[in-house]
């Protein structure tokens, strides 16, 4: 093989590498999806996960949680979760875009300075998958990260944001296909709305872990739509 192929080999094998990611049993070729066995379709849109959010990420999880230490531990540790529950928000937001960009950076934009007043705290909120209104399911990050969408659950739940005030039909379909693809994937135990977390604090519930005693109480948000999804999950 003469050298002018190996190297146009060599750049095909780059490109490729360059448009395709890798979630957790989805694979994602360009801008296109593939579908899995299940049928479901989830389109890529990734947030930055760059080093600096790795270390708000690990910040925040030292303070909140107290489950590790990223100077003893490494970011992986501090970073990763194994999912047992599914939290479902609404974005509040009308738009995609606008649902997206408000998660996409790191840091918490400067209208969340309550949130902000610790350096611990500048995380960014984001989540695990974004459901669009027409029922298009996008991944915003590896199901395996921790995401910051739900104070005292973040290190054992997948966030799942829906955009708008109100869900439609189409987004209880998508999040149906969602919730069973990774039912069997993972170990999910319970799948509550966001205003439903509270419940688990005021219980004591296992699954619930904060540390700071001064932290805000959830937001109203997904309680229809998750009441109708566990209805056709039969759950």
């Amino acid at each position: 093989m003469n050298r002018l192929v190996q190297v146009v080999l060599v750049l095909l094998v780059v490109l490729a590498a360059l448009f395709t990611y890798r979630v957790r049993g989805y694979v994602f070729v360009g801008n296109e999806a593939e579908e899995t066995e299940t049928g479901i379709e989830i389109r890529p849109m990734p947030v930055v996960f760059d080093a600096q959010r790795r270390l708000l990420t690990a910040l925040y999880r030292e303070k909140h949680t107290g489950d590790c230490d990223h100077r003893l531990d490494g970011f992986d540790v501090c970073i990763s979760i194994n999912p047992r529950l599914v939290v479902i928000h609404m974005t509040g937001l009308p738009t995609l875009g606008e649902s997206y960009e408000y998660m996409k950076e790191p840091v918490l934009r400067e209208e969340r300075e309550s949130l902000i007043n610790r350096s611990f705290d500048r995380l960014n909120v984001s989540a695990h998958y974004l459901v669009d209104t027409d029922g298009t399911i996008y991944s915003l990050m590896p199901d395996n990260y921790m995401a910051r969408h739900a104070m005292g659950v973040n290190h054992i739940s997948i966030g799942v944001e829906n955009v708008g005030v109100r869900h439609t039909g189409e987004q209880v379909a998508s999040n149906i296909k969602l919730l069973r693809f990774l039912m069997k994937r993972y170990t999910i135990e319970k799948v509550i709305s966001h205003t439903e977390v509270d419940a688990l604090a005021s219980g004591n519930n296992e699954y619930y872990v904060e540390k700071m005693d001064d932290y805000f109480r959830h937001k109203d948000c997904g309680d229809e739509l998750a009441a109708e999804v566990r209805r056709g999950l039969g759950i």
